[in-house]
C-alpha cells in the first residue's frame, strides 16, 4: 500500500511541480518545504487530492508532524489512515478570531514576531476572496495585536542564489507561500537584500533587521542573530516549533553535518546589477540521515512547555521564543547529536 502511494505522490509531484521525476525519487525522505518544491496553494492543493484520492483526512496533528514534509513521511500518514471514515472539514474564521488567538498566545504591544505559514490549512476567513484580502485580514489583526512598537516579519526565501538565478528585492517571488508573497509586495514592508533568505519586515524594527544583511545568511550579525538579541517571537501558522532559525543555532554550534557553501549571482537594485556570493549552511543531499527532523525539538518543547499553541478554524498557531529555541537545541543536542536530524535507521 505505502509502495503505491509512493508512486502516486511522486506522480503528483511531477505534474504539479517544475521538478524531474528522476530528481523527486531521489529526494524520497527530504524535506519538500527546504527544497521549495511548494508554497501554499500548491500545499492546499496536495491536501485536497490526498484526501479525494484516499478517501482521508489529515488531521491537525498528522499535519504538524515533521513526517509530512517528505513524500516518504507523507506515505506513511496515508497507508495508517482509515480509508472511507472521513467527513469533509470546512471550518470559517473571522478576523476576531485571529486577533484573539494571537493574544491567547501571550502577544502583545511592542512583540517582535517572525511568521512561517501555511494560512490554507486554517480553512476559510470570513469576507476573504482573494489572497490580497487574507493577507489584509492578517495584518490588520497582527498590528491590533502587536501595536506601533512591534515588528512582524515574513520569510521571503527565493533560494536565487542557490537556483542559479538573479535576485532582484523589489521582484524576485517568494517561495514561502500565498502571506509572504503578498508581503513582500505590501508598501510598508522593506525587504533585505539576500540573495537566499531574504525577509520582509514591517513596524518599528524593520529597518534594523533587514539594512545591510552578511554574506552569511546565518553567521554572525544576520537577521537570526538580531533576531534571538531582540526576544523574537516565532509564530508558526500551521507548522510545529521547528523554523528556519534552527539552522543558525546549528551553525552557532558547530554541528558535523553542515558546513558553509558559497553561491554567486547577479545583486539586481535599482537595475544596477552587482556580483556578489552568499553564503547557506547546507547539508549532503546524497545523506537522507542528514535531512532535517524537527520532531524530536517540537516534543522536547512541548514537554518542557516552553511552546504555546492555539486553535484557529481548522488549524493551529505555535508560538516559541527564539531564545527558548536557542537554548533547548544547545541543552539537548550535547546529548543528542542527531536531535534535528533524521539520523541513521536504526
Amino acid at each position: 500500500m505505502k509502495e503505491k502511494i509512493t508512486a502516486w505522490l511522486i506522480e503528483w509531484f511531477e505534474d504539479n511541480t517544475l521538478e524531474e521525476r528522476a530528481d523527486i525519487a531521489a529526494n524520497l525522505s527530504a524535506n519538500y518545504f527546504d527544497l521549495g518544491w511548494l508554497d501554499s496553494l500548491r500545499l492546499v492543493q496536495l491536501v485536497e487530492d490526498i484526501e479525494d484520492e484516499y478517501e482521508v483526512e489529515i488531521s491537525n496533528d498528522q499535519f504538524q508532524d515533521r513526517a509530512f514534509s517528505s513524500i516518504e513521511g507523507l506515505a506513511g500518514i496515508i497507508s495508517n489512515q482509515n480509508v472511507g471514515q472521513t467527513e469533509e472539514q470546512k471550518s470559517e474564521y473571522t478576523k476576531t478570531d485571529i486577533i484573539a488567538a494571537l493574544r491567547q498566545l501571550g502577544l502583545q504591544e511592542g512583540s517582535h514576531i517572525f511568521i512561517h505559514s501555511n494560512v490554507g490549512f486554517f480553512g476559510k476567513l470570513t469576507g476573504a476572496n482573494t489572497p490580497e484580502e487574507v493577507y489584509s485580514n492578517f495584518k490588520k489583526a497582527i498590528r491590533e495585536v502587536i501595536g506601533k512598537t512591534g515588528t512582524v516579519i515574513y520569510p521571503t526565501f527565493s533560494y536565487s542564489f542557490c537556483k542559479g538565478q538573479d535576485f532582484d528585492p523589489s521582484m524576485t517571488e517568494s517561495t514561502c507561500g500565498i502571506l509572504s508573497e503578498v508581503a513582500r509586495q505590501d508598501a510598508d514592508s522593506i525587504r533585505s537584500h539576500d540573495a537566499n533568505f531574504s525577509i520582509a519586515a514591517q513596524g518599528e524594527l524593520a529597518v534594523y533587521f533587514t539594512e545591510n544583511p552578511p554574506k552569511n545568511s546565518f553567521g554572525d550579525n544576520c537577521f537570526w542573530e538580531r533576531f534571538l538579541e531582540k526576544d523574537g517571537i516565532f509564530v508558526n501558522f500551521n507548522f510545529d516549533s521547528g523554523s528556519t532559525f534552527v539552522h543558525y543555532a546549528e551553525r552557532k554550534l558547530n554541528v558535523p553535518y553542515r558546513w558553509d557553501k558559497p553561491f554567486t549571482g547577479n545583486l539586481l537594485v535599482n537595475a544596477h546589477a552587482q556580483e556578489s556570493t552568499f553564503y547557506h549552511y547546507v547539508r549532503d543531499l546524497d545523506k537522507p540521515e542528514h535531512a532535517p527532523i524537527f520532531t524530536k525539538l517540537d516534543a522536547a518543547a512541548k514537554a518542557q512547555e516552553l511552546n504555546k499553541t492555539v486553535n484557529l478554524g481548522r488549524g493551529q498557531i505555535v508560538c516559541i521564543t527564539a531564545k527558548d529555541t536557542f537554548d533547548l537545541i544547545q541543552k539537548e543536542i550535547k546529548n543528542q547529536p542527531d536531535f534535528l536530524i533524521a539520523g541513521k535507521a536504526q
